[in-house]
């Protein structure tokens, strides 16, 4: 076969083709924990308390690895907690979030918002077509 694009386009064929059983596979892809959303899909009490623990110990393994933890995973714990009540705790958590990614700032600002009670960030503005 000769060098050039029919070459280059065989290879990304066969990468592609050995990638299918790591992202089809039900565990770990890109640092995300599948189980997650298998708790949440399934949700009942139990599962949303093991949700819960699941957080927290994804947050807990990465820091005592000493390494960052996963985009998402303070703001994350950090809502959830603030629903179930521990506003305190949630809070602190997505300023983590902010403090690890501050790209997030924007976002976790509206998350904030929500966790706080205040569903008005969820209202479409008023445009003068709506009139």
């Amino acid at each position: 076969m000769r060098d050039g694009p029919a070459r280059w386009a065989l290879a990304a064929a066969v990468l592609s083709l050995a990638m299918i059983p790591a992202a089809c596979s039900g565990g770990s892809m890109s640092g995300y924990d599948w189980s997650l959303y298998d708790q949440l899909k399934e949700a009942t009490p139990e599962t949303f308390e093991h949700y819960v623990e699941t957080l927290e110990e994804m947050r807990a393994e990465a820091e005592e690895q000493q390494r960052k933890p996963r985009p998402g995973l303070h703001a994350e714990l950090g809502y959830v907690l603030a629903l179930k009540g521990d506003l305190e705790r949630g809070l602190r958590l997505l300023d983590e979030e902010v403090e690890y990614y501050p790209e997030s700032e924007k976002f976790v600002a509206v998350m904030k918002r929500l966790a706080r009670g205040d569903a008005t960030i969820l209202e479409a503005p008023e445009t003068p077509e709506a009139r």
